[in-house]
């Protein structure tokens, strides 16, 4: 496929290094190594991400776009889906009119469109800059299907006054530093059928001992019989909730209370003052009751068929921030 002097076609071996490359200096989030690389893209649960690059005359590389194997739940169903991620273009193509149908992220999203397709994929989910959302709310201006679209604000909660209203002296429940586990996957099958889920990223084992791999895992336990009410998932970089699964909204409320004072209690050192939480129509049920306060970041979120079918409502979907 060639648009405006430019090639856009799937990734080969042999483009590693050039990409390594157009990381370091055109991505805005910094050079990633050869074995990240892999790890990220390569050698996911689910398989090779389908890589789109866009080559100039020259034959070189200017671009990608990462299209990452996932599985969505949806009503019930696991179906084929893919994450749209990690949007790449030299600065020397950055002054390019984003309004042009022939822009290359429109491009590099149109053929990967068509892999998709091609490849019976059901949906595809990104979660954008914010400076991109008005340019996918456009999309069927550059050959695109329509998106559904939201964006969601960002919440804090003071770790303080949260230790303060929620433990007791006394507590059948105890909270311990987590390792991934295959009895995580049956609390998330159970908590998708009590909650009820009706549309999300399907969360196996090995998914979530492959995408959580950076984060402080916190499970909440009953002390006399073992018994695991939840789990807690914290990027600490950015004090980020990324997940949390349990049996039921209630036992998932209380997971977080409890995370929330075990964090206070030992990781002050760490500068940990607040939590953060993407503020979906789940993450109001879980903070009911709990102080918090709005903070400057915003989350971008859209789906889309590539076969141009109906996609659900995002009112409908359990969401969590980096899936």
């Amino acid at each position: 496929m060639q648009v405006a002097s430019l090639t856009y076609r799937l990734y080969k071996d042999k483009d590693l290094i050039e990409i390594l490359v157009l990381w370091e200096k055109n991505s805005g989030w910094g050079g990633i190594t050869e074995a990240e690389f892999y790890d990220w893209f390569i050698n996911t649960p689910t398989g090779p991400c389908t890589i789109i690059v866009a080559e100039n005359e020259e034959g070189e590389i200017i671009g990608q776009l990462v299209f990452r194997p996932t599985k969505i739940l949806m009503r019930g169903k696991e179906v084929d889906g893919y994450r749209a991620m990690a949007p790449i273009l030299n600065d020397c193509y950055r002054e390019t009119d984003i309004k042009n149908y022939n822009h290359p992220i429109f491009a590099m999203f149109r053929f990967g469109i068509e892999q998709a397709a091609n490849r019976q994929i059901d949906i595809i989910f990104s979660f954008p800059s914010i400076g991109w959302v008005a340019g996918v709310k456009t999309f069927p201006r550059y050959g695109l299907p329509k998106a559904e679209v939201s964006i969601f604000d960002c919440i804090g909660i003071d770790l303080k006054k949260t230790f303060a209203l929620v433990v007791p002296e006394k507590n059948d429940w105890q909270v311990r530093v987590g390792k991934f586990s295959p009895v995580y996957e049956t609390l998330w099958n159970k908590f998708v059928l009590n909650f009820p889920v009706n549309y999300a990223v399907s969360r196996s084992a090995i998914w979530h001992s492959w995408r959580r791999m950076d984060t402080l895992i916190l499970e909440v336990y009953n002390r006399e019989t073992a018994k695991l009410k939840g789990v807690f998932f914290i990027k600490k970089e950015t004090n980020l909730m990324v997940d949390i699964i349990a049996e039921t909204l209630e036992d998932a409320k209380q997971t977080l209370r409890l995370a929330a004072c075990w964090i206070y209690q030992n990781h002050t050192d760490d500068n940990i003052s607040e939590l953060k939480l993407m503020h979906t129509p789940f993450a109001e049920q879980l903070v009911q009751g709990i102080p918090n306060y709005p903070v400057n970041f915003r989350f971008g979120f859209f789906c889309l068929s590539p076969q141009n079918k109906a996609v659900p409502p995002i009112k409908e979907w359990f969401i969590m921030p980096n899936e």
